[in-house]
C-alpha cells in the first residue's frame, strides 16, 4: 500500500515497513528522534485517514445547545435533562469525511436535535431528532450532506 510521504525525508519513510500493529525501520535506515516524532505525527493522521477521525478520544457530554465542528469529539453524549438540546454541524463540506455519532443519554421527555448548516440535509431531512433514552445517530459527512450510517 503506497503511503504519503509529506512530513519527512524519502530516505526514512522508504526505509518503514507497515504492520498491522508495529512500524519497522529496514536496518539501513537510521531514524533520530525528529525523525520518530514526525513519523509518529503521520501514523497518528493516517490512522485518522483510515479511521475517519474515530481516535480513542474520550467521549464528549453535552448539556446544552453546540456547534460541531472539526476539532470536535467523534462521540456526543447528550444529556438533555435541563431542556431540548441542538446539536448544529458545521457545514458538510468543511467536515467531510467527519463521523460524529449523538446519543441520548437520560430519560426526560426533552429532545435532542441533530441540525445541519443551512439547506444542509441528514439523510434527506432537515433535522433528526432523539426523543429516546440510549438512542444514538452515526452520521458522517460527504463533503455535499450528512448521512446517517
Amino acid at each position: 500500500m503506497p503511503y504519503p510521504k509529506p512530513f519527512f525525508p524519502t530516505s526514512i519513510w522508504d526505509g518503514l515497513t507497515a504492520n498491522i500493529d508495529r512500524v519497522s525501520v529496514n536496518s539501513n535506515v537510521n531514524p533520530n528522534a525528529e525523525d520518530w516524532e514526525r513519523i509518529a505525527a503521520e501514523v497518528i493522521s493516517l490512522e485518522e485517514q483510515v479511521l475517519g477521525g474515530a481516535t480513542a478520544v474520550p467521549p464528549t457530554t453535552i448539556t446544552t445547545s453546540v456547534t460541531l465542528d472539526v476539532d470536535s469529539g467523534s462521540v456526543q453524549l447528550a444529556d438533555a435533562t435541563l431542556g431540548n438540546i441542538v446539536v448544529a454541524l458545521g457545514t458538510a463540506a468543511a467536515l467531510e469525511g467527519k463521523q460524529f455519532t449523538i446519543k441520548k443519554t437520560d430519560s426526560s421527555g426533552s429532545s435532542i436535535t441533530i441540525d445541519p448548516s443551512g439547506s444542509e440535509t441528514v439523510d434527506g431531512s432537515l433535522t433528526q431528532v432523539i426523543s429516546t433514552q440510549y438512542v444514538s445517530i452515526t452520521i458522517i459527512s460527504d463533503g455535499t450532506e450528512w448521512f446517517i450510517l
